[in-house]
């Protein structure tokens, strides 16, 4: 899924990926690493030598037994609450992603998540 990503994101030059470990500064008490970040080119000034200074377009969480509770429920209400445009949560135990474009969620195949449009209410 994350080459598709970044494949995807370089092809339509619509931004930057970034893999862990990098820091998110989403405030002054909140820095989660996430599995996966997509920065749009709009937004590329919030990246600095620290890592990522605001609010980014994507985060995708790679879902684990010790981290399923933090992932679906704290982090969740943390990116909501910062703004994040959408949130993706992968299980790679079943092969499910679940998107959360906050205010709608789907869940689909990893196959189909590399075919996402814009104008199916995702971040590219």
């Amino acid at each position: 899924m994350s080459v598709s990503i970044y494949a995807h994101v370089e092809q339509h030059k619509l931004g930057q990926v970034y893999y862990a470990p990098i820091d998110v500064f989403l405030d002054e008490h909140n820095s989660p690493q996430p599995d996966l970040v997509f920065v749009a080119t709009r937004q590329l000034a919030m990246i600095t030598s620290n890592g990522i200074e605001g609010v980014p377009t994507l985060v995708v969480e790679i879902i684990s037994p010790a981290s399923i509770i933090r992932d679906r429920v704290t982090k969740k209400a943390l990116y909501e609450r910062s703004g994040v445009q959408a949130y993706w949560l992968v299980d790679p135990k079943i092969r499910k992603s679940k998107s959360t474009r906050f205010g709608m969620v789907s869940t689909c195949c990893l196959a189909q998540l590399h075919r996402w449009k814009a104008n199916s209410n995702q971040p590219f």
